[in-house]
């Protein structure tokens, strides 16, 4: 991510982002302090390849983000962290609520549209323990995304985040006794 080729700036309580007509205004919300319950708003970067600004947003405990798309001034739900598909059609979004002890991760189509959403790591089947870690985020050249997943013995794994039927799964599947079914 570089600098904002149209420039944004502060003013006052408020980030002012210069898309390629016009400027967009992320207010921030009191109280003012970051570290207090307020919201305040980041510059992050632009991706010149993609033509997309990344805007952090700190909401309470909420560490989040948005793109503003630099063509359309439209803007976009994301997070603090955001990689593209190879074929630029999607992109995966990673945030933090504070208290949980892992991400937040979401899928959406390039226009924003949710495609999924879910906790940012490997859950046991009763949704309690933590199966793996996730500790790096990617997609493949199928346009799927991929983590890379840390288990309790200390090996590593790569998943797939794949559509079922009507609901999707990260494959191959772990399980608490070994480390693929």
């Amino acid at each position: 991510m570089g600098e904002d080729p149209h420039g944004a700036a502060r003013a006052g309580h408020a980030l002012l982002v210069h898309w390629s007509h016009g400027v967009r205004r992320f207010s921030d919300r009191p109280p003012y302090d970051a570290s207090l319950d307020g919201l305040h708003w980041t510059y992050c970067g632009f991706s010149h390849e993609l033509s997309m600004h990344l805007i952090g947003e700190q909401n309470g405990g909420l560490f989040t983000g948005v793109l503003l798309d630099d063509k359309t001034g439209s803007v976009l739900p994301a997070g603090e962290d955001v990689w593209f598909s190879p074929n630029r059609l999607y992109y995966l979004a990673s945030e933090q609520p504070d208290g949980q002890d892992g991400p937040t991760l979401s899928v959406h189509a390039i226009d924003g549209r949710s495609v999924w959403k879910g906790y940012g790591g490997i859950l046991e089947p009763n949704g309690v323990g933590v199966l793996a870690d996730f500790v790096r985020a990617g997609w493949n050249d199928q346009n799927q995304v991929t983590m890379e997943v840390s288990l309790p013995d200390g090996r590593r794994r790569t998943v797939t985040l794949t559509r079922v039927g009507n609901s999707w799964q990260w494959l191959p599947k772990l399980s608490r006794w070994s480390p693929f079914h």
